[in-house]
């Protein structure tokens, strides 16, 4: 594992929930610019990685989930939004409205086919496929890689100084656990 930039050491933990990783949402403009996101290379040929998502900390307007990272970014993001929760694959844009404390996130792959499909649980066992299927492209130094991201998304204002931002405090925390990776091939 590995952060994406340079982490905020105070809005990350292993301790704070036993059992867990909760990374708080620091704002940010993208999922590239978001801060204390956890990746790895992925590994083998064909397989998964799937994660569960607890709910229960997270404010309005955050966004928390599974990435899959590369020479683009593919996400699927849980999005608080007041009174719901959405569950949005970003290359698609294609979303899921759901009601509980906590859903079950999954990127399967095939590097040899180059196919990587996300899917979606609320009990860790029955996933349904959400989004089209899509290609990852190894990119930059990294190659292509798994990710677990929580951030607030913000709009960049102007002032007579130049850019910056409205509120740079966390918002709400995103709890990872059980964290599988099943390598097929």
């Amino acid at each position: 594992w590995q952060f994406n930039h340079n982490p905020v050491d105070s809005a990350w933990s292993l301790t704070s929930h036993p059992g867990m990783l909760a990374l708080d949402a620091l704002p940010a403009v993208s999922f590239e610019k978001a801060r204390n996101t956890l990746s790895q290379k992925i590994m083998g040929f064909r397989g998964s990685y799937t994660v569960r998502l607890d709910l229960t900390e997270m404010a309005d307007r955050q966004s928390a989930g599974l990435a899959c990272m590369g020479k683009e970014n593919v996400e699927l993001t849980v999005r608080a939004k007041p009174g719901r929760i959405l569950l949005i694959a970003e290359k698609e844009e294609t979303a899921e409205v759901f009601e509980g404390d906590s859903v079950w996130l999954r990127l399967g792959f095939d590097i040899r086919g180059n196919i990587f499909q996300f899917a979606w649980s609320t009990d860790g066992v029955h996933f349904t496929d959400i989004g089209e299927p899509f290609e990852a492209h190894f990119g930059f130094w990294k190659g292509a890689r798994v990710a677990l991201l929580s951030y607030r998304p913000i709009i960049p204002s102007e002032d007579s100084s130049g850019s910056r931002y409205d509120d740079l405090q966390p918002a709400g925390t995103a709890l990872f656990d059980d964290f599988t990776y099943l390598r097929l091939e």
